[in-house]
């Protein structure tokens, strides 16, 4: 890892291209999320919107996005665009994600999207899906712990209010 801060160091920065940083950054996110996946438990809301706000506050649209977990809810895969949508929706499929979850092997899940006006607070349709897709995931034993949505550096847990 110094091999590599010692070569970007020494890297004349007027020469380097945008396309050349472009592909360096998507590398860099590349890596934090195999790296994310590989070691993280998921251990509270905090850590996870961290990152996930991190991965969507650049975005002008909905996208919806689950977190599939093991059962000792550590990750084994994050999966942040599994449906996208326009500004202020996406259409969520709970089949969609019951058949990622089997796939995948998964134990339990966290969904999360992004709210792009910026606003945390969730909208009825929100609360609607939650409770399509916990009911779906029932059927297959796997838990639904959370629903983040992120926007403006914020976010909102559906379990920290009580809803799930």
């Amino acid at each position: 890892m110094s091999d590599l801060i010692e070569m970007l160091a020494a890297v004349d920065h007027e020469t380097v291209t945008d396309d050349v940083a472009n592909a360096i950054f998507s590398l860099a996110e590349r890596l934090a999320k195999y790296k994310l996946e590989a070691k993280l438990q998921l251990v509270s809301p905090e850590v996870a919107a961290k990152w996930l706000t991190h991965q969507l506050k650049s975005l002008d649209y909905e996208t919806f996005g689950v977190i599939y977990l093991n059962s000792q809810h550590r990750v084994i895969a994050i999966d942040d665009s599994l449906m996208t949508g326009t500004i202020d929706g996406a259409m969520i499929y709970p089949r969609r994600i019951v058949k990622a979850c089997l796939e995948k092997g998964a134990a339990a899940i966290a969904v999360f999207h992004n709210h792009p006006s910026g606003v945390c607070i969730p909208s009825d349709a929100d609360k609607r899906i939650t409770t399509r897709i916990s009911a779906a995931l029932e059927l297959i034993d796997v838990r639904l712990l959370d629903h983040y949505i992120l926007g403006a550096g914020e976010f909102y847990s559906f379990s920290e209010q009580g809803i799930l």
